[in-house]
């Protein structure tokens, strides 16, 4: 059996730690208060885990980890992406009205569309492919196809993602329908910006 107990936990485990992915995920509901958005953004990020796990399978990824000045381009093309993301949060949500006439919140207009938000997330970042090309291999059996076996798993991880993003989409919409206060919406859309600020740091300074 090549999808075993061990692969599904480590999986989950990998899936559930906080990340950009995830942060985007939810800013996507507070953001628009409602699911298309977040949905449309879980497929870019989904979209993009599959290019980065065809990349690993075929070697590409093991190709940047050999090449070190490579890597480091990507991760801080990656890294500046981030921190712009999340300064245009905190520009955006400092220059949004906090209430409209009707008394909801007037969330404030993305020019990048959801879907490509996702792609970028996920595909600026190297790590996602150097991760799976080291993490996949240790669960394939002796007596299975390399290549095989990898897309498999490849396949049950991001099924796995799917799902926890599926939740992480569903929880913020319940939330936000149940805190729809602008002050306290827009106290969340500065730490979404800040965080993403946080992760761009993060993958600038990790080898």
């Amino acid at each position: 059996m090549i999808v075993g107990g061990a692969f599904l936990v480590s999986a989950l485990l990998v899936i559930v730690s906080p990340g950009p992915d995830s942060a985007l995920v939810v800013h996507r509901v507070i953001r628009a208060g409602r699911r298309a958005p977040a949905y449309l953004t879980m497929a870019g990020i989904l979209t993009a885990g599959a290019l980065h796990a065809t990349l690993a399978i075929v070697g590409v990824a093991g190709l940047l980890d050999r090449h070190p000045g490579q890597l480091t381009a990507l991760r801080w093309t990656g890294a500046l992406g981030l921190f712009c993301w999340g300064a245009v949060i905190l520009t955006t949500t400092a220059r949004t009205r906090p209430a409209s006439p009707a008394g909801g919140t007037t969330p404030p207009r993305s020019t990048v569309h959801p879907y490509w938000q996702g792609v970028l997330c996920t595909g600026t970042n190297p790590k996602v492919g150097i991760f799976l090309l080291a993490f996949l291999p240790q669960f394939v059996p002796v007596d299975a196809p390399p290549g095989r076996a990898m897309a498999l798993l490849a396949a049950v991880h991001l099924a796995l993602a799917a799902v926890w993003l599926a939740a992480l989409t569903e929880t913020a919409y319940r939330l936000r329908r149940r805190v729809d206060r602008p002050g306290v919406l827009r106290m969340v859309e500065l730490a979404t910006g800040v965080l993403f600020m946080g992760f761009a740091v993060r993958m600038a300074l990790m080898g």
